[in-house]
């Protein structure tokens, strides 16, 4: 992530003398006693017992969990039957009568922080200060290490309780934090990042057992379960971004022999991770100035690592106070960004294991560089430091700056950072104080910061799973490139045997036979397979080997539609971001058009649903074509049935090849919510289309995008050298929305400058002029076209000129 920091000191206008300015808050419940210990519990809803009370305690207890409940993990049931139907063998653990054995690994991971500085408030204050005391030096500097507990990996073994109800139940507390993540202190040198558990055999024993869903529950130990507390443990819990990884592979049977392209029979390699998807709303969000704000008395003041190190100074009240004052009055304090919304952090005060410590949700970045302000006290007393922190999925934390490297300044202090984000991927910040003396309560952090970044728009998490397969010595590659006619893998093992003889008909290019797609005949026409390309198909589509096609032939009389009729499929994953692809390719005269269908296997009669048509494609395009269409939603059985409405037309014809599904349907899940695809058609989906012809079998395009608003923008009228007046394009714009300045003077005269409304993706499209007429050439020469995507932010100004007709060279004739 490319960081620019833009830090902003405020301090009051009087000098803030004493200790009570910086006396730290307190938050309802903090302080409540608390006894007993943690523990893991891998324990389901129902405990085995029998009997009319036990079921109404199984109740209760069942829905105080799901009360509780900070973290679901899902594994869907159709998962280890799609995965069994693909490597054809059951997962029982059986390699005698089975070639080749396979293993399984499965872990849950956390970030300790959040959970260690939650937790670390609600211990003993006096066991956590004769704790800390003994690993001090006696000049109050940093802990020693070697006094530190180590971490360890937690392994959660499998219950009868576990068995019967396909589900583990992890409690997080005091003592699973302390073993995992090596104690409840945080280092700040060297802090440990992940509190790991290891569910391995676990998730060897469902992968060859009956019954439903493995399910993965988090919430907080049963101490904690009482107002006050538990809040705060499940939102530590949640803040800790809990990741699910699986893991099932096999190297194959070296005695079985390889492959011509020497693979070990019976290799096969995925994994799985199961996490928070981080959804963002779509609203663009204006940028910010990245000036320095307020009366500044130096800046552009420049720290080794960080590209920008840039603040200032200026006068202001007691933060406390003019929040307190804020819901009577409008207005924000002074130093603090206007026109940002407000967000709160992940609070934790300070305790006998460290200082205050917040943490932002997770925010985005795509619409590029956006700013956060937060407040930190500056006590003249404090004897340790405040830290700001980076955090992105999968890194390391990263630190901006600590205040240690500031001029000794005191009083309340707004930081104002500016961040841009690589790749757009979501962040958190963080700040922390680094306490070197114990009980040191000079440290205050507001628990309130303001922000025109991108926040997550669910107000909970939505897990999704996501998968990979793993290529025989090559790297990893998404699942929807598995079985896409398209070679990944450098040895080509994610096509091939494993994908035909998957599920019949899913995947299939026609060479070996029909694959179960069934032409119903209409009156004169059928859909037929064939080996190589129709006359009429010759030259417009090069032969790829066998396709299915029909044939409008020469009669020009009235003609039903053909039908092509796939086998039948069983339902996708639940939410599962599924989709259908296949080539197609139109030669001859096209007059007909070709659709796409869904027909459902329901418990009613036959639901029909139009997926794709022809005619909402461009006419022009010529050649194959590959075509990638969703399936979202689908809880049935179904068919997929192509028809040509009238026919191809006389002398022309439809060819199909390459039909496949994206592994995503039976392998991966979108979590609690299906896929959203926006479109600009009538249809239900809009499907995406490539160029490419199928032999050279590139990668797959994403969907294409939908661009709501257009503005068009043209010459106001005027022809010739000189460009248009203010007057003509006010007249010509005036029942359109485009709202334009043009410049009357100097080099910019003639030139419309229009300012960009809201941040986003813009596609332009240039038209060239048309030319004059000359003296030997009567009719007038166009020019082309060219179109490109482009971001573009609020409030950038784009400078437009309008190419002009030419003037004739005899205008008079």
């Amino acid at each position: 992530m490319n960081t620019r920091v833009l830090f902003l000191l405020v301090c009051s206008a009087a000098f803030l003398t004493g200790l009570q300015c910086a006396s730290p808050r307190t938050t309802t419940g903090l302080d409540l006693p608390t006894a007993g210990f943690s523990n893991i519990s891998s324990s389901g809803g129902s405990s085995g017992e029998t009997g009319g009370k036990r079921d109404l305690n199984q109740t209760i207890n069942s829905r105080l969990k799901r009360k509780t409940l900070a973290v679901d993990f899902a594994v869907p049931s159709l998962l280890r039957y799609y995965l069994a139907e693909f490597i054809k063998r059951p997962l029982n653990g059986d390699c005698q009568t089975y070639s080749g054995c396979y293993t399984v690994r499965a872990n849950l991971k956390m970030h300790c922080i959040p959970l260690q500085k939650t937790i670390s408030t609600f211990v003993d204050p006096k066991s956590a200060t004769d704790s800390a005391l003994g690993n001090m030096s006696t000049n109050g500097q940093l802990p020693f290490f070697h006094k530190r507990p180590l971490s360890k990996v937690l392994k959660l073994g499998l219950t009868k309780a576990s068995r019967k109800s396909n589900q583990v139940v992890v409690e997080i507390g005091e003592d699973i934090v302390k073993t995992g993540c090596g104690g409840l202190s945080v280092y700040e040198e060297a802090p440990v990042f992940t509190l790991e558990m290891d569910l391995t055999t676990i998730l060897e024993w469902w992968l060859g057992a009956e019954g439903g869903r493995l399910r993965v529950r988090l919430m907080p130990e049963k101490k904690a379960q009482v107002p006050g507390i538990e809040d705060r443990y499940t939102a530590a819990i949640r803040a800790a971004d809990p990741r699910l990884f699986l893991q099932i592979s096999s190297r194959g049977e070296p005695l079985a022999g390889r492959t011509a392209a020497g693979i070990p029979r019976g290799y096969w390699s995925f994994s799985w991770v199961a996490e928070d998807d981080l959804s963002f709303s779509n609203v663009a969000v204006p940028m910010s100035d990245h000036r320095c704000p307020g009366n500044s008395r130096t800046c552009d003041q420049h720290l080794e690592g960080i590209p920008e190190f840039t603040w200032s100074i200026v006068a202001a009240g007691d933060l406390l106070e003019e929040r307190n004052e804020k819901a009577k009055k409008s207005g924000s304090p002074q130093g603090w960004e206007e026109g940002k919304n407000e967000g709160q952090f992940l609070w934790v005060n300070s305790s006998a294991f460290g200082g205050p410590w917040v943490l932002s949700p997770w925010l985005g970045g795509r619409q590029g560089p956006c700013s956060l302000d937060m407040a930190v006290f500056l006590h003249p007393k404090q004897s340790g430091q405040y830290t700001i922190w980076l955090i992105e999925r999968d890194k390391p934390p990263l630190a901006l700056f600590s205040t240690d490297t500031l001029p000794r300044i005191t009083g309340w202090a707004v930081v104002h950072l500016t961040l841009g984000t690589h790749g757009g991927s979501p962040f958190r910040v963080s700040a922390s104080y680094d306490q070197r003396i114990p009980q040191d309560d000079t440290a205050t952090i507001e628990p309130h910061f303001t922000t025109n970044c991108t926040m997550e728009s669910s107000p909970g998490p939505n897990i999704t799973l996501e998968g990979e397969y793993h290529c025989h010595q090559g790297p990893g590659i998404p699942l929807v490139k598995l079985c896409d006619f398209s070679t990944d893998c450098p040895h080509g093992d994610d096509e091939g045997d494993l994908c035909r003889h998957f599920l019949n008909g899913s995947y299939c290019s026609f060479e070996e036979g029909e694959c179960s797609w069934q032409p119903i005949t209409g009156r004169g026409l059928s859909w037929r397979r064939l080996l190589s390309p129709a006359k009429a198909n010759r030259q417009s589509c090069p032969s790829s080997g066998a396709t299915f096609s029909v044939d409008g032939g020469q009669s020009k009389g009235p003609r039903s539609s053909a039908l092509l009729r796939s086998p039948l499929f069983p339902p996708p994953l639940r939410n599962s971001p599924c989709t259908v692809r296949f080539w197609l390719c139109s030669g001859g005269l096209q007059k007909g058009s070709l659709s796409l269908w869904i027909v459902k296997n329901s418990t009613g009669p036959e639901e029909q649903r139009m997926l794709w048509h022809s005619a909402s494609e461009s006419k022009s395009e010529r050649g194959w074509k590959l075509v990638i269409v969703p399936l979202y939603g689908l809880a049935d059985w179904f068919w997929l049935q192509f028809g040509t409405e009238d026919g191809p037309g006389p002398g022309s014809t439809i060819s199909l090849d390459n039909m496949s599904f994206s592994m995503d349907c039976f392998l991966a899940s979108n979590g609690e919510f299906p896929p959203v695809v926006t479109s600009t058609t009538g249809l239900p989906f809009r499907p995406t289309i490539k160029t490419t012809p199928p032999s050279i079998g590139s990668p797959l395009m994403n969907p294409i995008a939908d661009y709501p608003k257009k503005w068009v923008f043209h010459t106001c009228g005027a022809a010739g050298p000189e460009g248009p007046t203010p007057t003509q394009c006010l007249n010509s714009y005036r029942n359109s929305n485009v709202n334009v300045t043009v410049g009357t003077r100097g080099p910019f005269k003639g030139f419309q400058m229009w300012r960009v409304q809201e941040t986003g993706t813009y596609r332009i499209t240039a038209y060239g002029a048309a030319g004059g007429r000359s003296v030997l050439a009567m009719s007038r020469s166009h020019g082309v076209y060219i179109t490109g995507d482009f971001l573009l932010r609020k409030g950038e100004l784009l400078y437009i000129l309008v190419g002009q007709q030419g003037e004739d060279a005899c205008p008079n004739k």
